[in-house]
């Protein structure tokens, strides 16, 4: 009998890493399953795709599959349990009981959600799970994982970006709040259930007075508890209950293990979506085709704008972004070279096409992640994301605009503080910087900060030795 792989995808981004590694386990043999925890139009590409390469699809029902907000707590439980209630019709629970009446029915859908996963995993019977990383509670990515620990099954974690850690969600959560991208139902004081789990659990909490939030809404973390869906650290990312987790460089390494990730379960091979890049930067005439794309010379060199999703994450007015961006399009055009943009998988190339687009030195990327044009790049122009680190393997100077105080924090900063780097905060010293990089000069080569060899046949090797020997988590 064939060995089995399933392979479990929470979130889109997770193909850009992970999906490198399906081929290297059919081409070994393996019969290879994917579990697409999310739902629209790019999980039905995504599964379309996944099936004509030979791989068996699977799809999280859509209660619990990722994807569109519920409008209310309430609702979000209800669709947690699989008991939507009709539009129109009002729970009759007194209001300071509805946190309570909340948690139960999360951990109802919880306890379905892990009878579902049992039954997933007994009819796929795999050897070793490969998950992407997630930070969740009470959500479906928890009962698979809670449950294969369960059944004995190895798992494996890929981590999509460099930035994830415990001691970076602390952070980031407070933050998200600040910007407006977490709401107040995680407040601290939001409710009596969210102030008795503060009072027991004060390092379930970040900020302090008002501005004290517990990591998910109190009937969250509460429903999670009592179904088993939540850890003792709600932090934690990864969870500690992976056998394997893999770290796409050093600095990542670090900042698990600085959060309490035990060193001797993390890798570090290198991201897999490099590895196709690497390969056809080393080829004229792959780069050559890639250039004529974009309607450009072979080798010729551009910018690389990467667009800051401000607007889309709902941390900024629409009016106050697109200005910006129209700025610097504007100062764009006027520089001796092409500039190719980069948008965040968020953002809709319709509403960037009109103000990026009007003049031809200026081309959308369409259909291509932002790690394909690094190499043949002059320089980047970026926010404070986590591809910039992409600029340090390819050696490019990388000017970050920073308009949300990113330079102004020192622990923020050090996250993205790197070689060659010069953070701004005005349009003119925007301006100044990329025109003074444009008058030094050019490395060419490929760097030696590079991976050596390609990371995902490296990682299935390690995975298959995983799944070949009892897991390092097991429980009755």
């Amino acid at each position: 009998m064939k060995r089995r792989v399933l392979f479990t995808f929470s979130v889109l981004h997770a193909r850009a890493e992970m999906a490198r590694l399906m081929p290297e386990f059919r081409d070994r043999g393996w019969d290879v399953h994917l579990l697409i925890g999310f739902r629209g139009p790019a999980a039905d590409a995504l599964a379309a795709a996944a099936q004509a390469e030979g791989t068996t699809v699977h799809r999280v029902p859509d209660p619990w599959a990722y994807g569109a907000a519920p409008a209310n707590p309430a609702q979000d439980a209800g669709a947690a349990a699989g008991t939507v209630r009709r539009p129109g019709r009002r729970p009759r629970v007194p209001a300071p009981l509805r946190p309570f009446v909340n948690a139960l029915l999360y951990a109802c859908g919880g306890f379905r959600q892990r009878a579902h996963a049992r039954r997933l995993l007994g009819d796929i019977r795999p050897d070793v799970v490969v998950a992407n990383n997630f930070h969740s509670c009470c959500e479906f990515d928890n009962a698979m994982n809670v449950e294969a620990r369960r059944q004995g099954v190895p798992r494996a974690c890929v981590l999509t970006s460099p930035l994830v850690a415990g001691i970076i969600g602390r952070r980031a959560r407070l933050s998200n709040y600040h910007l407006g991208m977490v709401d107040g139902s995680h407040r601290a004081d939001a409710h009596l259930l969210s102030r008795i789990l503060a009072r027991l659990r004060p390092d379930w909490t970040v900020g302090e007075g008002a501005e004290r939030i517990l990591c998910w809404p109190g009937e969250k973390i509460a429903g999670g508890f009592i179904a088993g869906l939540a850890r003792r650290d709600v932090w934690e990312n990864p969870s500690g209950d992976f056998d394997r987790i893999y770290a796409p460089s050093d600095k990542s390494r670090q900042l698990l293990v600085a959060s309490g990730t035990e060193a001797g379960l993390i890798r570090v091979f290198g991201p897999p979506r490099l590895d196709p890049v690497i390969a056809e930067a080393a080829d004229s005439s792959l780069r050559a085709e890639m250039a004529a794309r974009f309607g450009l010379r072979p080798d010729e060199p551009y910018i690389l704008y990467n667009v800051e999703p401000s607007w889309e994450h709902h941390y900024c007015d629409r009016e106050t972004h697109f200005a910006r961006i129209e700025r610097i399009a504007a100062f764009l055009v006027r520089q001796p070279l092409r500039t190719l943009v980069s948008l965040h998988p968020l953002c809709a190339a319709e509403d960037y096409a009109p103000l990026l687009e009007r003049a031809p030195q200026i081309t959308i990327s369409r259909g291509m992640g932002i790690e394909r044009l690094y190499p043949g790049c002059r320089l980047v122009l970026s926010f404070g994301c986590s591809t910039n680190a992409y600029a340090v393997l390819w050696n490019k100077p990388l000017v970050m605009y920073d308009w949300f105080g990113i330079r102004a924090d020192p622990w923020r900063w050090s996250l993205y503080d790197q070689p060659r780097l010069t953070a701004v905060t005005s349009f003119e010293d925007l301006e100044r910087c990329v025109a003074a990089e444009l008058l030094r000069p050019v490395d060419s080569g490929i760097p030696e900060t590079l991976p050596v060899s390609p990371a995902a046949p490296r990682i299935v090797d390690d995975i298959i030795a995983l799944a070949s020997r009892p897991p390092l988590s097991q429980t009755a």
